[in-house]
């Protein structure tokens, strides 16, 4: 026990280090990433052995980070401030059968938000204008945003792995590749009693690669001392 609480108070710590070397950085203004591309894909399994696999692709989105060039730490690595992401899917519909039950879904909205802001390390990856992204799982928070069947649903949540991707800030690109783990319960054809001819919860998960194009803040700004 005095170990883990010795690990959750190094990372504490380390979280107000970063924000108080981005807080001091000189172009406190952010990078935008913009036109943002990609995909979310759905990989759900399902009762009566069925498994759905859907891809639908990104509408718009934003993302934003500060410093706008990264607030250079040693070993030629950057240091990042994760201050926006914002991404909206295409709606999809999806139906499906089993035991005689009939089930559709009409999922006319689905975006994903940032729910809090996350500093990162960007690791040199060889080139100078080329870094690694890497954001621990366990700091990453996001809202997932659907209104389903007319129904608006808002839940918080986590990836189930890291977060990665990459940033050129000499191509002005940056990719992003988040992971979701979903579990699902499906219950129809229910009585009085709810005794139900499907109850079941089914695991999967919801796969977001995302590639954006970077723009650059026109005139820097410098921070008050």
């Amino acid at each position: 026990m005095k170990t883990t609480r010795t690990l959750l108070m190094a990372s504490g710590l380390s979280a107000m280090v970063l924000s108080a070397a981005l807080a001091n950085a000189v172009d406190l203004q952010p990078l935008a990433a913009t036109n943002l591309t990609g995909t979310l894909r759905l990989q759900q399994s399902l009762p009566c052995d069925q498994f759905l696999d859907l891809t639908t692709p990104v509408e718009h989105g934003r993302i934003e980070m500060t410093p706008a060039r990264g607030l250079d730490i040693q070993g030629g690595h950057k240091l990042f401030n994760l201050t926006r992401l914002t991404l909206f899917f295409t709606p999809f519909d999806v139906d499906g059968a089993c035991r005689g039950i009939g089930d559709a879904h009409r999922v006319t909205e689905i975006g994903v938000q940032l729910a809090s802001a996350v500093s990162f390390r960007a690791l040199g990856a060889g080139r100078s204008d080329t870094y690694r992204i890497r954001i621990p799982k366990e700091q990453f928070l996001i809202t997932e945003s659907i209104v389903e069947n007319g129904e608006p649903k808002v839940v918080y949540v986590k990836p189930s792995e890291d977060v990665t991707g990459n940033i050129s800030l000499l191509r002005r690109t940056v990719h992003l590749h988040i992971v979701v783990a979903t579990q699902l319960r499906f219950r129809a054809g229910c009585d009085s009693l709810g005794r139900c001819l499907v109850d079941e919860i089914r695991d999967g998960t919801q796969t977001a690669d995302i590639a954006g194009t970077i723009v650059f803040p026109e005139t820097p700004t410098t921070a008050p001392r």
